[in-house]
């Protein structure tokens, strides 16, 4: 219940600053240590190993790179292209499967939007998430990356 209420447009709202974040944080470390009767004063470290969660960063970087991925591929429709840089350069490069991100010379907001954010995370992933075939394969490979990572 708690997780679906965090999920709602996080590739949205992802994007603000800790400063304006931090209360989210503070209620997910809460809510997850009165869920599995842990002591307070328990590093969430140590309660998101041991229950396998994702903490809130985490998570908008998973909802990110979902979308990203499902973008891409087609699974999901959306009104902003992302261009992969094999569409830009004809011959091969090392970021051939990476998307093109635009330039944003002074904006701040444009550095902190929604498709800068998600041509930097995507882009962030390692490769064997990348090559997955499926959103399915993709969430699992991710998942155990950002779990490990």
């Amino acid at each position: 219940m708690i997780q679906s209420h965090l999920l709602y447009m996080i590739v949205i709202y992802g994007t603000a600053t800790n400063r304006r974040l931090e209360p989210i944080y503070v209620l997910q470390n809460r809510a997850v240590k009165m869920l599995y009767k842990i002591n307070p004063r328990t590093h969430t470290d140590d309660v998101y190993s041991q229950t396998g969660f994702l903490n809130f960063k985490k998570l908008g970087i998973f909802s990110t790179a979902v979308f990203g991925f499902s973008v891409v591929n087609g699974y999901w429709l959306s009104q902003t292209r992302y261009i992969i840089n094999t569409e830009i350069h004809k011959y091969s490069t090392r970021q051939a499967n990476r998307l093109h991100s635009q330039q944003i010379y002074s904006s701040k907001y444009g550095i902190q939007g929604v498709y800068n954010n998600i041509c930097q995370i995507y882009n962030s992933l390692p490769d064997e998430v990348l090559d997955s075939q499926t959103p399915y394969h993709f969430k699992r490979k991710l998942k155990d990356w950002l779990k490990n990572g």
